[in-house]
């Protein structure tokens, strides 16, 4: 898990500089738009659709990223008030949850991409399933960022698990180790 982590969080240090780049482009084509429009009278007929579009991809790439910083909104009061065990079980089952609902929601995605399927934007004349293929991108991509955080939350239960219910698989030793003796 910790390559998968590490794979990901350089990804998403060239995402940062992405959508960063991405977020200008986009105001840009705004103020441009703008200029157009009031300085010369002749508005950019594409501008508004390829801001609409491009927000759209901007905000479901960085999904994940907000995933990865914990950046969406919770409500952590049952995991701090709760017994340390029993908030680390609650924060588990909310990943859980999280990977589900984005998971379902990029199947959606893909669902709706093919009944896009044939239909152009008007302006642009882009086929709209690329513009909405951010969608199941986006969705898979935040869903594979909560999988760490409950990952580590798992091991930890399952390494108190272990130390106080060991199975036939766990090893259990009778004698207790002794303490490190100290350097000279």
């Amino acid at each position: 898990m910790t390559k998968f982590v590490h794979v990901v969080d350089r990804a998403n240090s060239g995402l940062r500089l992405l959508l960063v780049l991405g977020f200008a482009a986009l105001a840009l084509i705004g103020v441009a738009q703008v200029a157009a429009r009031y300085l010369f009278g002749a508005p950019l007929v594409w501008s508004e659709e390829v801001i609409r579009y491009g927000l759209i991809w901007l905000v479901f790439a960085g999904a994940g990223l907000a995933a990865r910083l914990q950046a969406f909104m919770a409500v952590e009061i049952l995991i701090h008030a709760t017994p340390r065990s029993l908030g680390r079980a609650i924060a588990v089952a909310a990943g859980l949850i999280g990977i589900g609902v984005w998971i379902m929601l990029a199947v959606l995605g893909v669902r709706i991409l093919s009944d896009l399927q044939g239909i152009s934007v008007g302006a642009l004349e882009t086929p709209i399933v690329w513009l909405y293929l951010a969608v199941p991108v986006g969705a898979a991509w935040a869903a594979a960022h909560f999988g760490p955080d409950c990952s580590l939350h798992i091991d930890w239960i399952q390494t108190i698990t272990e130390k106080h219910w060991p199975t036939p698989l766990t090893p259990h030793h009778s004698s207790p180790t002794p303490p490190p003796t100290p350097p000279p």
